[in-house]
């Protein structure tokens, strides 16, 4: 069971290791929200104006995963991109990853495969 979620955005401080910033973040939450349910991921993303939702980063603890909190942010985030009448949520993630299978999973379609900086980047689409 996942508690309540709420999305948090990682501010522009937060590049490079998004656990490193978890950590800091999940102390100082808990600090202002004493007695708040434990945070235990979050989803980096941008909606944009001609509605759709770049997903950037999904980060889940690693003492919780498999626990279905990649799904519970997922299923928050569409919930958000529909309030917002947006149209889709496209990711991109190294082939190479075990992400992807969550991903097709979860129900995204593969779009096609790119060249990305240092590796091949499977390309995923989720329509809302």
């Amino acid at each position: 069971h996942v508690g309540p979620l709420r999305i948090i955005r990682p501010g522009p401080h937060a590049h490079g290791n998004y656990l490193d910033w978890w950590a800091e973040t999940q102390d100082d939450l808990d600090a202002r929200h004493h007695g708040a349910a434990p945070r235990h991921g979050f989803v980096d993303y941008h909606r944009r104006r001609d509605g759709q939702i770049t997903l950037y980063h999904i980060v889940v603890k690693p003492g919780v995963r498999g626990q279905g909190t990649g799904r519970a942010l997922l299923a928050a985030l569409e919930a958000c991109g529909r309030d917002a009448n947006c149209r889709r949520i496209v990711l991109k993630c190294p082939i190479d990853l075990a992400s992807n299978h969550f991903y097709e999973r979860y129900g995204f379609i593969l779009d096609g495969t790119i060249e990305g900086r240092k590796r091949p980047l499977n390309v995923w689409m989720l329509n809302l």
